[in-house]
């Protein structure tokens, strides 16, 4: 069976013109620096400018000319006009690169998912085939930003293999990017199911942060640090930025605990799940087979609270260890996860 996929081109043409708005305002940024320096040169009395120098004149040592302190001030604006000019140029030449490079592979990338392998297929300017096999794929994962993915229902997932210092393959842009990470994910599961004893994929355990000790341990502290500071320096402040700020940390603070409210960690019989982020979700699936080991350490924070931190260290890929952090009775759950890697042929 083959799937054939099409990033969304609505998308990457919305966010193109996004940050062709970006550049328009850097453009005009630059011509408000031109239209200030001729203003601020136009409002010179150049009659007043001669008579108070007196006709003085200043010696150029590169060409021994005479010339009157004016001509230089004329120069220096002259100059300053064309290297704007010369900038603007440059930026508007980049981003019609950009522009045509964009929007060119965006129409003619295709996604390809077979029981076989997962490929990545671009005929624009130079064709480009790249071909992941499914026995090769060490983990997956997904990611839904929290502003364009939510406006167009898309998202992107990252292929990683065995081996790799990085993504190997990326699905960018695409609809629907949960059911596609399940039809892979599934996949997957397919092939190491009939090679790992075929046994079912079943749900072992399930993990998640303390969130009161996450608020406990790092978000009071820093909030009484952060609000002792602005009371001995709030006479130095404006009443309005010290009101910004303090708006700024209690957003902040609210991010931060959803995130960990959000953050899962399922251990099934032969890979391990995660979630992450609230805002922008993110999902990784890691296979047994990428886990070198576990260990469990306990801060000075970890024990005053009574929590742990159990470190995954992982092979494949540039992030190489996995921390779940504010667990509750981390030496039974390590014990546990230790048994499940034992099953998988991990000592």
């Amino acid at each position: 069976m083959k799937t054939k996929i099409k990033p969304n081109f609505k998308k990457v043409l919305f966010q193109t013109i996004f940050i062709f708005l970006i550049v328009l305002v850097i453009c005009f940024g630059l011509f408000s620096i031109i239209k200030i320096s001729n203003d601020f040169y136009n409002s010179l009395n150049i009659k007043n400018i001669q008579n108070s120098l007196n006709n003085e004149e200043i010696q150029n040592p590169l060409n021994n000319k005479n010339i009157t302190s004016l001509d230089y001030l004329t120069s220096y604006f002259n100059n300053l006009k064309y290297l704007i000019y010369g900038i603007i140029i440059i930026i508007l030449t980049i981003f019609i690169f950009y522009f045509i490079n964009i929007i060119g592979n965006t129409l003619t990338t295709e996604y390809i998912i077979t029981d076989n392998y997962l490929s990545r297929t671009t005929t624009f300017f130079n064709e480009i085939k790249e071909d992941v096999p499914i026995n090769e794929i060490t983990n997956i994962d997904y990611t839904i930003s929290w502003f364009w993915d939510k406006i167009f229902k898309t998202g992107s997932i990252s292929i990683y293999t065995s081996g790799s210092q990085g993504v190997d393959l990326n699905f960018n842009a695409i609809n629907s990017p949960i059911k596609i990470y399940n039809i892979i994910k599934l996949k997957i599961d397919s092939f190491r199911k009939s090679i790992i004893n075929g046994e079912e994929n079943k749900l072992i355990k399930s993990i998640k942060p303390n969130v009161k000790i996450v608020i406990l341990s790092h978000i009071l502290p820093s909030s009484i640090i952060y609000f002792l500071f602005l009371f001995n320096f709030i006479h130095n402040f404006n009443f309005w930025i010290v009101v910004g700020i303090v708006i700024l940390l209690i957003i902040n603070n609210i991010l931060l605990i959803l995130r960990f409210k959000k953050k899962r960690y399922d251990f099934y019989s032969n890979k391990l799940e995660y979630y992450d982020g609230f805002l922008t979700f993110h999902k990784v699936t890691v296979p047994y087979e990428r886990i070198i080991s576990f260990n469990l350490t306990k801060s000075l924070i970890d024990r005053i609270f009574g929590t742990s931190t159990i470190n995954i260290e992982t092979a494949g890929t540039g992030g190489s260890e996995i921390n779940i952090l504010y667990i509750n009775n981390g030496d039974e759950i390590l014990t546990e996860l230790k048994e499940v890697l034992k099953k998988n042929g991990k000592n």
